[in-house]
C-alpha cells in the first residue's frame, strides 16, 4: 500500500483556487480517469482532445530530448505544477528522479495514486513557502508558468532556494510580444466568463520572454501552424533558462 500524499506546506491557502481550477477542468471535460491517465499523452483516436494530446506529446518529446542532452541519467528534476502527473511519469520513465509538486489536491491525489513509486514522488507544496529537501539539478515548468503572475520572482525563488539548481526548462506554454499581451488577456477573460468561472482569469497570466528576467535560450521554436498541420509539432517553444544570480 502506498503511503499518503505528502503535504509539505499548508493546503488551506490554496483551497479556493484548487476548487475553482478543478471545476474549470471538469467543465472542459479534461479530467481523465485512472486508466486513461496511465497512457497519456497517448489517447484513442476518437478522444475529444486527441489533436491536443498529439501536440502535448510533441512537446513532451522535445522536453525529454533536452533533459537527456543537458542532464546526467538519474538527475533530480523538480516538476512544478505537475497536475495529474502524466508528464512527471514520463520523465521518471526516461531515467530521472522526479519530485512533482502542485497546489491542486484532487489532481495530485490522482497522480500519487496512479504513478507514485521509487524515483517519482508527488507532494503538495507552495513553492514560495516550501524549503526543498532535495538538491535538484533542474526544474521543469510544463504548461504551468502562466499560473504564476511574475516569472522573474518565480525564477528568483527557484534559484535562491535551490543553490545547485541552475537550469529551468519551460514548455507547453505560450509567450507573447508586449503588443499581444492585452488581446490574449481579453481572450482569457472572455473564455473563463463563458465557462462560468470569471475569477479564474485572475490566476491565468500572459508573459513575454523578456519577463523571465534571466538568460534564456530557445531550444526549439513553436512549430508554425501550416507545418503542424502537415507533419505535426508543438505550438509552444521549449525554453531553457539559466540563473543570473
Amino acid at each position: 500500500m502506498k503511503t499518503p500524499l505528502e503535504k509539505l506546506t499548508p493546503t488551506e491557502p490554496w483551497a479556493d483556487f484548487a476548487r475553482e481550477y478543478f471545476a474549470v477542468r471538469q467543465s472542459e471535460f479534461r479530467l481523465p480517469d485512472d486508466d486513461l491517465l496511465k497512457n497519456l499523452p497517448d489517447v484513442p483516436t476518437n478522444h475529444p482532445y486527441a489533436k491536443a494530446w498529439k501536440l502535448r506529446k510533441s512537446g513532451m518529446q522535445n522536453l525529454l530530448h533536452a533533459l537527456r542532452k543537458n542532464l546526467p541519467q538519474g538527475a533530480h528534476v523538480l516538476d512544478i505544477g505537475c497536475g495529474n502527473g502524466w508528464m512527471s511519469n514520463r520523465m521518471a520513465e526516461a531515467g530521472f528522479n522526479v519530485t512533482a509538486i502542485d497546489v491542486t489536491l484532487p489532481e495530485l491525489e490522482q497522480a500519487h495514486r496512479v504513478f507514485a513509486r521509487p524515483g517519482l514522488r508527488f507532494a503538495f507544496a507552495d513553492l514560495f513557502v516550501w524549503q526543498p529537501d532535495v538538491a535538484f539539478n533542474a526544474a521543469v515548468l510544463a504548461s504551468a508558468i502562466q499560473y504564476f503572475e511574475n516569472p522573474r520572482e518565480l525564477l528568483n525563488r527557484l534559484f535562491t532556494a535551490n543553490p545547485n539548481l541552475q537550469t529551468v526548462f519551460i514548455c507547453d506554454s505560450p509567450f507573447y510580444s508586449s503588443t499581444q499581451k492585452k488581446a490574449a488577456s481579453q481572450r482569457s477573460n472572455a473564455y473563463y466568463k463563458k465557462q462560468g468561472y470569471p475569477t479564474m482569469a485572475s490566476h491565468y497570466h500572459h508573459h513575454a520572454l523578456a519577463d523571465l528576467g534571466h538568460p534564456y535560450t530557445v531550444l526549439k521554436s513553436a512549430t508554425p501552424p501550416l507545418v503542424r498541420k502537415l507533419i505535426g509539432g508543438s505550438p509552444f517553444p521549449l525554453i531553457k533558462v539559466t540563473s543570473s544570480l
